[in-house]
């Protein structure tokens, strides 16, 4: 932003202002571009690594995953892309006598598995290429582009348990960990906790500097099938 901005957002003068961000600069947290506004440097990008790396991204959603459990009763898990699978970084087990049991760190099918169908969906091409020249199998493009559209992804039928997702997105507005739900058949309502889950993944998101999906523009598949 301009000088003149920040002094009005901020209610001080521009010369006092305008001294708070020689200090930013001087300390490599600010920088002056060349039409003359002023905008963060690169070095926000470090602490926000090490912010990550003390307290990952599965301690720092824990609460909202217990909330989540709380509300619905079912089990919740948070996953991401490894290896061309969708991997469990978090999960906080439901009680009762049948639960669909995941340890931290399985890997789930891209194809099939809600979480693997809600992060193909949301990639941006590049990242959804990769995944195919890996050798990763995908949905086919009509059940990622009905994702796109609703917001979650159901698991496939033939999967033994029942599953539904959403997308988490980050300051970037990329999706970067799909949150969901998961039960045996016959037990959990996936239109019934689907407001409950979008909810949650939109705090997560929020937590992460991003926004709630809200149905906007999203990345588009390359038309690779499986």
């Amino acid at each position: 932003m301009r000088l003149a901005e920040a002094a009005a957002d901020l209610g001080g003068g521009r010369s006092t202002i305008y001294q708070r961000f020689v200090t930013l600069m001087e300390a490599g947290w600010v920088e002056q571009i060349e039409d003359g506004r002023f905008r963060l440097t690169m070095r926000l990008m470090k602490i926000a690594g090490a912010a990550l790396s003390q307290g990952g991204l599965g301690d720092r959603t824990l609460p909202i995953l217990r909330e989540l459990v709380a509300e619905t009763h079912e089990t919740a898990s948070l996953a991401v892309v490894q290896n061309g699978a969708a991997v469990i970084i978090q999960r906080v087990q439901a009680e009762g006598i049948l639960q669909a049991r995941a340890r931290i760190g399985a890997a789930m099918s891209l194809k099939d598995s809600a979480s693997g169908r809600i992060l193909v969906a949301f990639a941006d091409p590049e990242e959804i290429g990769r995944m195919a020249k890996s050798g990763a199998e995908l949905s086919e493009d009509e059940v990622l582009r009905e994702t796109r559209r609703t917001g979650v992804a159901i698991a496939a039928e033939h999967v033994v348990v029942n599953a539904i997702a959403a997308p988490v997105f980050d300051h970037g507005q990329r999706c970067v960990a799909a949150l969901s739900l998961v039960g045996p058949k016959g037990r959990l309502n996936v239109e019934k906790v689907k407001a409950p889950l979008i909810a949650a993944a939109g705090r997560l998101s929020i937590m992460l500097g991003g926004k709630a999906w809200s149905g906007g523009a999203v990345a588009q598949s390359t038309g690779t099938e499986s």
